[in-house]
């Protein structure tokens, strides 16, 4: 939508836009940011009466040229979506219910600053994501004594703070934000994160066979262990019934070329982009699919995309057992995952080991998995609670 869009939109009668949904954003709706993508489709799909007001503030392909250009470019987008989003806003006036999905920081703290009038009557922002938490704290980019690191965090408070409810995926990360900000608990809500269901018929079990398929999917993060993942399966080298598969790129991509340098043909690594029907083969092929092993804080509270992906699809799973997974399966019936304890390799490779020996137990745990999904993390549920908490009923 453009700047006619925009002014288009701001003739309309005014009473009609206070008993819609606004959906406003510098998001990419793409599968490359699926949360976002299938929660908007959902919500659309739920409430007849949504409009959607978006800029994406980057592209999901690498913007080319050279590196410091290339970051120019990146500032410049991103100013101008959001001066966009904020103009947009001045136009449709003042709409009683409006969902900010992710990134929903700057456009927050443009509405903080503005005139009481511009602001929505109930406004709803999704964070799961903190720039602070992941800048600053996770990956030490900056020292927390930085005069841009404390910028960053008021920032992010300011913005938060302007929210009536502020969307996370687990109550162990809501818990930690508004400890973090200093803002109020009540004002957070957890809801699981949105998925591709659609693609789910794709899915075939287990097979019965000697050869087992052991699976990882990541965007090879700190916190996603892979050098744990990569001793654990140095450990189980000599089980050649075990064929391991490492689907993605990142930062610690190193350790993947020096561990294929010291031991060709031990894994196979698909390092080019793969879109969600891609990604939802290479699961459907697996027998087991591995979680996230790291250390550090956050490995404790998060539940990360590819478990959605891995339960969604009814596998047997092997994660680390954190505060974030104790939480999320305290109360199930059954064991829906395999856990084992973070940053350890040995005990990771002797999980993989049994259970790549056990086919009933594989398929034990693949269907409590889908069970699990389908009855707490499902689309669906989380669609429903999200729309419970936006008050499309407020006058």
């Amino acid at each position: 939508m453009g700047f006619r869009g925009v002014w288009m939109l701001g003739l309309k009668n005014k009473e009609k836009y206070k008993k819609e949904l606004l959906i406003l954003g510098v998001h990419l709706s793409s599968a490359g940011y699926p949360n976002v993508k299938f929660r908007i489709e959902d919500l659309k799909r739920s409430y007849s009466r949504c409009r959607e007001v978006n800029f994406p503030m980057w592209r999901e392909v690498d913007i080319g040229g050279h590196e410091r250009y290339r970051f120019l470019n990146l500032i410049t987008r991103a100013l101008c979506a959001n001066t966009l989003v904020i103009t947009a806003l001045i136009f449709l006036r003042r709409n009683k219910v409006v969902y900010i999905p992710y990134p929903s920081t700057f456009i927050c703290l443009a509405i903080s600053l503005a005139p009481f009038l511009l602001k929505p009557k109930h406004l709803v922002i999704d964070a799961f994501i903190s720039l602070y938490d992941t800048v600053v704290i996770d990956r030490n980019l900056i020292n927390t004594d930085h005069i841009f690191a404390r910028l960053l965090k008021a920032i992010e408070k300011k913005a938060l703070g302007i929210a009536d409810v502020v969307i996370t995926d687990t109550d162990i990360n809501s818990d930690y934000y508004a400890s973090l900000f200093d803002i109020e608990r009540s004002k957070f809500k957890s809801i699981p994160l949105a998925t591709d269901e659609k693609h789910l018929p794709l899915v075939s079990r287990s097979k019965i066979s000697e050869d087992v398929d052991v699976l990882f999917i990541g965007t090879l993060v700190p916190l996603h262990g892979i050098k744990t993942i990569l001793e654990s399966i140095a450990l189980n080298k000599k089980n050649k019934n075990i064929k391991f598969t490492i689907v993605g790129d990142g930062q610690d991509r190193n350790s993947i070329k020096e561990y294929i340098k010291k031991h060709p043909g031990s894994i196979k690594w698909v390092e080019e982009w793969q879109n969600e029907e891609k990604i939802i083969e290479h699961i459907s092929k697996a027998d087991i699919c591995l979680g996230i092993f790291g250390t550090g804080d956050k490995v404790q509270r998060v539940c990360p995309f590819k478990l959605y992906l891995y339960m969604s699809c009814g596998k047997a799973v092997i994660t680390g057992d954190t505060r974030c997974m104790r939480d999320m399966f305290k109360g199930a019936d059954v064991n829906a995952l395999m856990f084992v304890p973070t940053d350890n390799p040995i005990l990771l490779a002797e999980a993989i080991q049994d259970l790549s020996k056990d086919y009933k137990k594989r398929e034990s745990l693949a269907w409590s998995a889908r069970e699990f999904y389908k009855k707490k993390m499902a689309n669906e549920n989380s669609t429903e609670e999200l729309l419970s908490q936006l008050k499309l009923n407020i006058e």
